[in-house]
């Protein structure tokens, strides 16, 4: 089961609607990352160097996923 966290308990850098840096803090079970609500895009180099990094969840309220977003990351599917 995946869990969601909001934007205001994140580790990971928010600009309004925009997600700009993961951090690995906010990893789920297993390697688990689920977007949080109200993110609307994702930023460039937003999970890049996400070692721990396996799945991304995204959410209906992605729109836009900037060009090199998952760059040198460990992920596997988004």
């Amino acid at each position: 089961m995946l869990w969601v966290k909001c934007i205001a308990d994140s580790y990971s850098k928010f600009e309004g609607s925009k997600l700009v840096k993961f951090d690995q803090r906010d990893l789920g079970a297993k390697g688990y990352y689920q977007v949080p609500n109200g993110v609307t895009e994702i930023g460039s180099y937003a999970f890049s160097n996400a070692s721990k990094l396996k799945f991304v969840v995204l959410g209906d309220d992605v729109k836009a996923i900037n060009k090199y977003a998952f760059a040198r990351s460990s992920t596997k599917a988004v």
